[in-house]
């Protein structure tokens, strides 16, 4: 971009900014990606294909990555929406809302959605209230009905495992005191070819075959329990089995009454990883949750608990979400990414659909190139002289940091590091 620069300070490396974008996120923020895995910002590549929203065409699209932007360390704010998840933005990223009696989507930024907020609390309603646009109806693109991964059967072994299993010898076991589920969960393991037994008190499973590793991978201990990540690329029967076992482990649901006429689920966990991975699971399946977290005494110990709350027909999710709060937060490391033609990708935690960086006049040959392009209008390196050379040779690679050492200047390259002098 053309306005390049580094804030340097003492013994402190400063990320080098290769794009006037200051529409960004913080680098751990996870994106749905095309398959239905979920991704941090910061590891995704040019080419990658997401999970996007067509506003023109209001239907779910697969978009390309076209760049991806390191921004580096700025202040970001802390935006809470009302699906109890929270996200970390900059001042100037750019969000689709709608006011609560329209239809018309605006693109407006951090800072308008905080000027908002303060206008309608100042006012004492909500009439004209930003919603944030939320992928409320999505599903797992994956509609095939197979897998050569895992079959439905084991998927929701897998389920009931992770929510209600612990390791024991060289299998594991699953406690079971309800009889229903215990029934489901024997006719289940017929199906598979995993060795097993029961007891009163539940079953074991000695032999996992092939499917050994990846049962190991979610994790030993309630308060380590997770979904492994293979499981969110799969086929969505494969997801609803995982998704049932992990309901009929631990999980409760609610019956239609008169005041509410929709089915309500829960599920319950220690486990924060699994209480993130559950609500992304049941987001892919069409059922759209909300955490609440309290202290539950018992087991000897005082334990914060998750309940999921599962909706799937929801109003107050489906399409736009409100905002809660909004408040300063730390400088964090950031970044962004374009998305082809439709500028929007969707967050994994929240579900929010955002908007992505769209800096069209962005030149930067440093950015775009493996090693150095000289003569370029906007290089960067001309404000400063490498003290060896008379300036920085293109194949000493593509500039990535500046920093000062003991009152001294250098520049980290992909290749080298190089002491610089100012012109």
């Amino acid at each position: 971009s053309a306005l390049n620069y580094a804030n340097v300070y003492p013994a402190i490396p400063t990320n080098y900014n290769t794009c006037s974008c200051d529409l960004c996120l913080f680098e751990g923020t996870e994106v749905v990606m095309a398959d239905s895995s979920k991704r941090k910002i910061k590891d995704i590549k040019v080419g990658d294909k997401v999970a996007s929203y067509d506003f023109s065409k209001k239907e779910y699209v697969i978009k390309p990555v076209k760049r991806v932007i390191n921004t580096g360390e700025q202040k970001v704010f802390k935006i809470k929406v009302s699906n109890k998840t929270s996200i970390l933005a900059t001042a100037n990223h750019k969000w689709f809302v709608r006011k609560n009696k329209s239809k018309d989507v605006l693109v407006v930024t951090t800072l308008d959605l905080i000027d908002n907020l303060k206008s309608n609390e100042a006012r004492g309603y909500n009439y004209d209230k930003f919603r944030i646009a939320c992928a409320g109806n999505y599903v797992s693109f994956n509609d095939d009905n197979t897998s050569d991964f895992i079959t439905e059967e084991e998927a929701y072994i897998l389920g009931i495992y992770i929510a209600e299993g612990h390791m024991y010898g060289n299998g594991i076991f699953i406690s079971q005191y309800k009889q229903h589920v215990s029934n489901k969960i024997r006719n289940t393991l017929e199906k598979t070819d995993f060795k097993w037994k029961e007891y009163s008190n539940g079953f074991y499973v000695s032999y996992l075959f092939a499917q050994h590793d990846l049962f190991m991978s979610s994790g030993r201990g309630a308060e380590n329990k997770r979904i492994p990540t293979e499981m969110f690329t799969q086929p969505l029967p494969i997801l609803k089995a995982l998704r049932d076992g992990l309901m009929d482990g631990d999980g409760s649901v609610a019956k239609p009454t008169e005041s509410n006429n929709a089915t309500r689920e829960f599920f319950y966990s220690c486990s924060n990883q699994l209480e993130s991975d559950f609500r992304y699971l049941s987001f892919l399946v069409g059922k759209h949750g909300i955490t609440y977290s309290n202290i539950r005494s018992g087991f000897g110990s005082d334990r914060l608990q998750h309940t999921v709350h599962c909706h799937e027909n929801s109003k107050s999710y489906t399409g736009f979400m409100g905002i809660d709060s909004i408040e300063e937060a730390e400088v964090v490391p950031t970044y962004d990414i374009e998305v082809e033609d439709t500028h929007a990708f969707i967050l994994a935690d929240s579900g929010v659909i955002t908007h992505n960086c769209e800096d069209k006049d962005n030149t930067n040959e440093i950015y775009y190139s493996n090693k150095q392009i000289q003569g370029s209008p906007i290089d960067f390196y001309k404000q400063f002289g490498a003290l060896s050379f008379e300036s920085l040779p293109a194949d000493l690679g593509r500039l990535t940091k500046l920093f000062t050492v003991s009152g001294k200047f250098f520049a980290q390259t992909t290749d080298f590091t190089i002491p610089l002098e100012f012109r």
